[in-house]
Parts: C-alpha cells; structure tokens; sequence
C-alpha cells in the first residue's frame, strides 16, 4: 500500500511523495499535470510495487526548500 514519505535530494532539496516499494528497488517516477493529483496513481503504484519496482508520485510540482533564506 503506497504511503506518504519525505525524500531528500541535496541537501536542502526535500519533496513530500506518496510511495510503494522497497528502497532499493528499480525507481519509477509517476508525474500528474494540473488538477490531477498524486492518488491518480494509486493502483498503478501497487501493481509496479507487486511487480519489484519503487514507485514515487510527488505531491507538489515544486519542492520545498528545508531552510529559510530570509
């Protein structure tokens, strides 16, 4: 079953994800365009997960810096 997770990029580069297999599987990205969102891929992400791969459905578009700049 996908669940929500943070994965860091760099540093200060963290993007919150809903995702379905192991860690160390092959990666699959599942990207949705506007008024979509990432539960659109739900059953697609349990069925790469049964066949050996992790899949990632970012939440938002643009990611979230760690730190403040200001």
């Amino acid at each position: 079953m996908p669940a929500l997770q943070k994965i860091t990029i760099a540093p200060e580069l963290t993007f919150d994800v809903l995702a379905a297999g192991d860690d160390g599987a092959p990666l699959v990205l599942l990207l949705h365009g506007f008024a979509e969102s990432m539960h659109c891929w739900r059953a697609q992400m349990i069925t790469l997960a049964d066949m050996g791969y992790r899949a990632l459905a970012p939440i938002r578009a643009i990611p979230r810096a760690t730190t403040s700049t200001a």
